[in-house]
């Protein structure tokens, strides 16, 4: 069997974006929704200085869904990031792995943002781990949080053991 990640829809909100506006999005599209509902992000989505109402991020996505999806709702958040090389290698072994088999579907008609994200993504020119988010500030949003995802479900195993990870 050959496990593989789908992206099937994206949540884009081209100005102004906040986490409420984007789990009201959720809440439309998904509310009956039956299965779990993973949450994955940046360990910085805690900070207070990150959201633009009261609270920090994942306590606004809390306080959102989970009226709606209850106990199906998990956030699944490193209490520190993963190294952006090992982000990168967990989501570039999905796309397409050393024997060229991709297991990370993208649905092109339903996911354009996240499609032109990998697309247009580069690494800062003389760095192996430094992600341009300088040049198009429309991009890297989408692709980092894929990673965030991949990274947790999907590690890259580095001397036999996956690679650490503590939630909170």
């Amino acid at each position: 069997m050959i496990d593989v990640a789908a992206i099937f829809d994206e949540v884009w909100i081209p100005k102004n974006s906040n986490t409420p506006m984007v789990c009201g999005e959720l809440i439309n599209r998904y509310s009956k929704h039956p299965g779990k509902v993973l949450v994955y992000g940046d360990a910085s989505g805690g900070n207070r200085t990150t959201a633009q109402t009261d609270g920090n991020d994942y306590d606004l996505i809390q306080q959102y869904l989970a009226p709606v999806f209850g106990p199906r709702l998990q956030l699944r958040i490193a209490k520190k990031n993963p190294l952006v090389r090992s982000r990168l290698n967990a989501t570039n072994n999905r796309v397409m792995n050393a024997d060229k088999l991709a297991r990370l579907l993208v649905d092109p008609a339903k996911c354009p943002h996240t499609v032109e994200d990998f697309e247009g993504v580069r690494l800062v020119e003389g760095t192996t781990d430094k992600l341009d988010k300088d040049t198009d500030s429309n991009l890297t949003h989408l692709t980092d949080g894929i990673g965030y995802y991949l990274f947790e479900e999907f590690p890259v195993f580095k001397s036999g053991r996956p690679m650490a990870t503590h939630y909170f």
